[in-house]
This record gives structure tokens, C-alpha cells and sequence, in this order.
């Protein structure tokens, strides 16, 4: 990807990985048993639907799970990975019906989905 401004060009960096990626075969298991799992562990291009926001110490953890509720991640809505990010795979960016947001790959271990049919 470059940018031209003016007469300089910049080249920045690939920051994003569009190639599917993730587990197929947990992404196969979750879709055949109607199973939740992790938006992080959602491989990308699929189509899946938040079932739930939760973490196991939900004291620490309730001003995230509030702000991922707030931007629209909550039980119903559509969701799908559009791409990782290198190196490691972060940011995750994550199409939620007409907004697309990048977000870390904690941050994403926090939402539950289940793939839709």
C-alpha cells in the first residue's frame, strides 16, 4: 500500500492479513454443533452472530465489557472478521454491521459468538 501526497510517494507498511486464517477445523466443529466460541478464534470471512460479553473475573474486567457493549457488540448482531494484523495476529479487525473496528486480540477473547448456518 502507498500514498501519494504531492510528487512523494510513502510506502507504509502491510498492516493487515486478508487471507483466511484461524482453525478451520474448530470453526467446522463450532458451525456443526451450534457452539460458542471466541471472536478471536472466529476465521476471517466468516459470518457469525455475538451470543455473548463475558470474562471470568467480571469485577476487574466490567468497564471493558461495558465499552465492547456500548460500540455494539451485544447478543444478536451480526459480526465478521475482515482481518489480522501482523505480527501476532493483532489487531483483529471485526466488521459489525455497517462499522468496522480493530480491536486486540484480550479484547476479542471477550466476546462469544456462534456461527451462523
Amino acid at each position: 500500500m502507498s500514498i501519494s501526497v504531492g510528487t512523494q510517494r510513502a510506502t507504509l507498511p502491510k498492516l493487515f492479513n486478508r487471507q483466511p486464517s484461524g482453525d478451520a477445523s474448530l470453526a467446522a466443529k463450532a458451525m456443526k454443533e451450534k457452539q460458542q466460541i471466541s471472536l478471536a478464534d472466529l476465521p476471517i470471512g466468516i459470518v457469525a452472530t455475538v451470543d455473548a460479553i463475558s470474562s471470568s473475573s467480571i469485577e476487574a474486567d466490567m468497564a471493558l465489557i461495558q465499552r465492547l457493549a456500548e460500540i455494539g457488540f451485544v447478543p444478536g448482531e451480526k459480526v465478521k472478521v475482515i482481518a489480522h494484523g501482523h505480527p501476532g495476529r493483532e489487531p483483529v479487525a471485526v466488521r459489525i454491521g455497517g462499522t468496522t473496528f480493530a480491536l486486540r486480540r484480550f479484547e476479542a477473547d471477550y466476546i462469544y459468538v456462534v456461527i451462523d448456518a
